[in-house]
This record gives C-alpha cells, structure tokens and sequence, in this order.
C-alpha cells in the first residue's frame, strides 16, 4: 500500500527544486525553462514561493521527496496544474498518482478538477499503473507451500538419513518430495530478480521489511516465553536476547538477512542489467555460477567461502540469472513441457546421485588400499540450494510459470491475494523458537501417524500453517498500516510548520546536552572541588557549551541561516548569547517573581510558566532578530 502525500514547498526545498529544473526532461516541459542557468532557476524558486497566486507543493514517500506540484491560481477562479516527477522513480506509475492526487485533492473555485497543463515527461503519454502479474504471485505462494514442505519432511525426521544410508521406501519417497520442494528458495528469490530490471529503491519499503521480521522476532519469543513453549530463565542472558532484538544480521532469520542485504543491491543491480548487452549479461551470470555452484561438480567439496546457498553471495547470483531469463530467455526451456521437464528431471537426478556419492562419502579404497578418496560433505552439498541439481530444477520451476499463458482471475487471482503474505508465513512459522523439532512434535503430533496417514497428516498441516500465518501477517499488515496512515499524519502535521517543530526538536536535544554536560562536569571531572564552587562551576561550562550547540544547530537546521564571513558570523554568534543572556535574566525574574514573591510552587512554575515564556522569547528573537534575512532579500521576494 502506497501512503504518498504532499506537501507545502518550503525554502529548504530549493536544492530538490533546482535540481528539477536542471533536469533536461523536466526544464521545458514542467517548469517552461528554455535554457540552464542555475542563477536564475534560484531567482525563479524564490519567486515562486513568494507569488500568493502559485502553490508549491513537494510530494513525498515517507522522507522521500518523489517530486513536485505546482498550482497556479489565475483571477477568473481557475486554475492549472503542473507538476513533474524527480528522475530517478518515473516508470513507476508515480505520474498517474500524481495526477489523481491533484485533481482529487485540489480543485477550483467551481467545483471542478484544475487543468493538467505538464507532466514532466516531455509531452509522452503516461503509461499506466502496473499490474501485478498472477502467475508470479501463484507462484511466490506455492514456493511458500513448498518451503513449509521441506520444514515438515525435516523436523518429522524423513530426510534426516539421506538415501544412500537409509533405502527404505519411506526415505526414496520423503526425499523425492524434498528435491522437488528444495527449489522453492531459490524460485522465492528469482521472482524478485525477474523483476529487478525496472526495480527502484524505496526507503519505505526497506523500513517496512525490518519492521516487519523485527516485529515477528520479538512478539513471536514474548508467546513462546509467556505460554511456556521455551523457558524464559534460560534465555535471560544477552546472547540470547541479541539473537532477537537484532533478528537480521546474526542468523536468527537467515533468508530474511540475505533478503534484505540484497534489497540494498538490487537498485544497483537493475540499473547495471539495463546498460549490459546480453554477451556481458552472460559473461557475468557464467563467472558467478562457477564460482558459487559449479565447481561442486567437480570437487564434491566446501571449498573457500562457500554459503551453501543460504547467504547473499548466491542470492545476488540469482537474481543475475532471473534477469536474464527476463531480458533474453533461455533456450531450452521455452515451453511449460520442456521446463516441467527441467524441473523434474534435475530434481529427480540429486537422489541417483547421493547413491553414487555415498562410497566416496564413507571413504573409498582404490588402487589396493594404496589411495582412498574421502569427501565428508559429498551428499549433503548435493542438496544445498547453490547444487547443480538444485538450480535447475530451481530454472525449470520458474520457466514453468514464465511460460505459462497469463491468468487475469479465478483461482491464481485468489492465490493473489495471499502472495503479500508469504513473507510472513516464513517469519512465523520458522521463528527460531518455533523451528525446532521438540516444538513441532509438541504442536502437530507428527509421530502418531504413519503410512498414508502421514501423507495426509502433512498436507492438512502444511495447509494449516499457511493458512494461519496467512490471516496473522494479514492482522498485522492491517496494524502496520494504521501505524504508517498516524505516521503520514505526522509527518503531514510536521512539514505544516517544520520550522517550529524544527525549533522545538533542536530545544529538546540541548536540553540533552545540559543535562549531560552538567552531569559530566559536575558530578565526575569537578567532583574534587567544593559543592558550591562545583556545582556553579559545573553549571556555567554546561551552559556555554549548550549554547554554542544551540547556536550550530539552529543556524543550520532550524533556519538555516546563509551568513558567511568570519566577522558577520561572529556578529550572530554574539547576539545569539546576548538573546540567551536575555532570555535567562528572564527565567530568573519569573522564578523570584511567581516563587518567591508569590510562594508557588518552584517545579510548577519552571515548568508550566519560564520554561514556555523561554521557549516562545528564544523563538521570536531568534526569528526577528539573529537569523532575520537581509533586507535586500525581502524586497527582492516582494518585486517578485
């Protein structure tokens, strides 16, 4: 869900708007300019703001300047529209939001939606709004079906025994059933990667995902500790706790961890695949893969820093691949037979395979008893998700849905619409507390069935699960939206008077600053000296080091003052503590006056009385008077 919202257009907005109208694209087209000169586009900025007839806005995601709107009232009560989007997220259907929010959110004097006059694409038609493509939701669900499979076959103990050592019918069928699901990981990863090609970075989203597994790590532990499933006493120790307040990073969530580091890549990534021909493309996807899945062919061994499949390393090689399955296709998988082919084939081939590895495993004799070849890791490797085996199957998977006729409703629009959720359902379900084999027998009885039944029990819990975590992430989507809808407001409210807010955030973080400098000063580096002597001493440091950060602070981020030059500066510094002097002559006159004139009480009257008579002074003056601008500026903004 998109939460974009606009804006009124402040000063500080000047650097965004001059790179608007530098921008090629945006100079005619939205902003009428004919030639680049950043003098005048400055000129022209200040201008704009300063006309009552012209409404500036800024349309933001999040912190996210998207681009801008502009409202030109004109005196028969009409009005036009022009606004244009920044460079770096046009394509994503941002224009044709952009152009509702105008026509819904701000109308003439009549009634009616204002005139779109620009667009900021150069006089092209807008394309519309993707829509998600169905067969690649179906597909992300059924990748998070197979992936529950493989959790079940695992912590019910069919596959723990490959088949080399076991044979059993139950262990060739179990195992057969984990080849084909081993490729869901991969395929989950590879949806991503397909789209990479025309992917941009979102700040929100990013937030959003960290949000969402720190969330489910946290909640997720807090049921497991208060319903007894894991015993708090013996997690009560900072390793543990660091495993769940810090979920992405130390392994807690590994698909989650590399999901999101390669969410940091994939703007990269996209950009570079559209500049690649397809020589190049290939060039690299060959190097990766050899480097991350081929030599095991070769050398059934762990060698150098192999990830096994389950790190960024074999992520970022997927998502190399998928984008050229996007941009070129793949020759012997252009038809659903021959991928389904592929898939099965490849998937069925990693049993065969364990066979034949399993001598090697154990340790073989050759050339009597003389040599013997010995790799510990033969079978297993065969199955990580970086195997040869593994990845194709894993390609033909994909292609599988790749060619597939696109689906417009029915059953894959029902599957649609759990595919936001699938996230969620790994989150949950595979929660480090929750992925254990004890927990899993406690939960869902696995042992008690046997047989057919244990087909049957699988499937009904498999289903469940998904279903489960499926109507939960929805709660907590739900949850997540109201808490993103307060935020906008937020920061709606914020931007309406951001210099105020901005005054009152930098009031706050000097009052910080005292507190800590005083205790600093005062309560270690002076505590030798006598108490009053140490306390006023401590006291007066601790003010002038505050007011030399108030003064940097709300130069810079309150008001943003362009005072340049040693001796002018130096002017504004010394009014500023004169205004600070002022201001706390003020203080100590309400304190005698309303405490000790008056008897009230001291703690009230600091805090209800001089503390908001000081806030409101330091304000007023710092606006009027020591960050005041020029004169000549002001006459300038009023001739324009």
């Amino acid at each position: 869900m998109k939460h974009h919202y606009l804006r009124k257009a402040l000063p500080t907005d000047r650097g965004r708007y001059l790179k608007w109208m530098g921008d090629p694209v945006l100079r005619e087209s939205a902003f009428g300019i004919k030639t680049d000169d950043p003098e005048n586009d400055r000129a022209r900025f200040e201008a704009m703001l300063a006309d009552e007839s012209c409404e500036c806005y800024v349309y933001m995601d999040f912190f996210m300047a998207l681009g801008e709107k502009r409202i030109l009232r004109k005196e028969d009560g009409s009005s036009e529209v022009y606004w244009s989007v920044a460079e770096e997220f046009r394509g994503q259907g941002i224009e044709d939001e952009e152009a509702f929010l105008t026509k819904e959110e701000r109308r003439d004097a009549a009634g009616k939606p204002a005139d779109e006059k620009a667009s900021g694409k150069a006089g092209k038609p807008v394309a519309a709004v993707k829509q998600r493509d169905l067969r690649f939701e179906a597909l992300r669900v059924f990748s998070m079906l197979m992936i529950i499979i493989m959790h079940y076959l695992q912590m019910s103990g069919l596959v723990t025994l490959t088949p080399d050592k076991d044979g059993s019918a139950v262990n060739l069928a179990a195992w057969f059933l984990e080849s084909l699901c081993l490729a869901s990981v991969n395929v989950y990863v590879m949806i991503s990667g397909y789209f990479s090609v025309d992917m941009r970075f979102s700040l929100r989203k990013l937030i959003r995902l960290w949000c969402e597994v720190f969330f489910y790590s946290v909640l997720i532990a807090a049921i497991c500790f208060a319903t007894g499933i894991v015993s708090f006493s013996d997690k009560a120790n900072l390793f543990e706790l660091q495993y769940l307040l810090l979920p992405i990073g130390n392994n807690s969530y590994w698909f989650a961890t590399a999901y999101l580091l390669l969410y940091f890549f994939a703007p990269i990534l996209g950009a570079g695949f559209r500049r690649l021909n397809r020589l190049q493309h290939g060039f690299i996807l060959i190097g990766l893969l050899c480097f991350t899945c081929f030599y095991k062919c070769v050398f059934p061994l762990a060698i150098g820093p192999d990830d096994f499949g389950c790190g960024l390393r074999w992520f970022l090689t997927l998502y190399v691949l998928a984008a050229y399955i996007r941009l070129y296709g793949l020759p012997f998988a252009k038809s659903f037979r021959s991928a389904f082919v592929t898939y099965v084939v490849w998937a069925a081939m990693l049993i065969p395979y364990m066979f034949l590895m399993g001598p090697l495993e154990r340790g073989l004799t050759i050339l009597d008893g003389r040599y013997t070849l010995h790799f510990p890791d033969a079978t297993k490797l065969a199955s990580d998700y970086n195997s040869i085996f593994v990845l194709m199957a894993s390609i033909g998977l994909f292609m599988m849905f790749v060619n597939m006729k696109k689906k417009e409703g029915g059953f894959f629009a029902l599957l649609a619409k759990a595919a936001p959720f699938t996230f969620g359902v790994y989150l949950i379900h595979a929660h480090l507390y929750l992925h254990r084999e004890e927990v899993w027998e406690k939960l869902y009885s696995m042992s008690r069935f046997g047989g057919a039944l244990r087909i049957v029990h699988m499937l009904l819990v498999v289903l469940a699960i998904f279903l489960v975590c499926t109507l939960l992430d929805a709660l907590r989507a739900w949850l997540f939206e109201l808490t993103e809808r307060l935020m906008d407001l937020c920061l709606k409210i914020y931007y309406a008077k951001k210099e105020l807010w901005d005054y009152l955030i930098a009031g706050f973080l000097a009052t910080v600053v005292s507190w800590f400098t005083y205790y600093i000063f005062a309560k270690q580096i002076l505590s030798f000296m006598e108490e009053t002597v140490r306390v006023l001493l401590g006291n007066a440091i601790s003010w002038t080091i505050t007011v030399i950060f108030a003064y940097v602070i709300n130069r810079v981020f309150v008001f943003h003052s362009e005072t340049s030059g040693f001796k002018a500066v130096g002017k504004e510094f010394v009014e500023f503590v004169a205004a600070r002097l002022f201001s706390f002559g003020l203080d100590e006159g309400i304190m005698f006056l309303f405490v000790t004139v008056l008897g009230l009480d001291e703690i009230l009257v600091k805090v209800l009385i001089a503390s908001i008579v000081v806030i409101v002074v330091n304000y007023i003056l710092s606006k009027l008077w020591i960050f005041r601008k020029p004169k000549a500026e002001k006459e300038e903004e009023k001739k324009a």
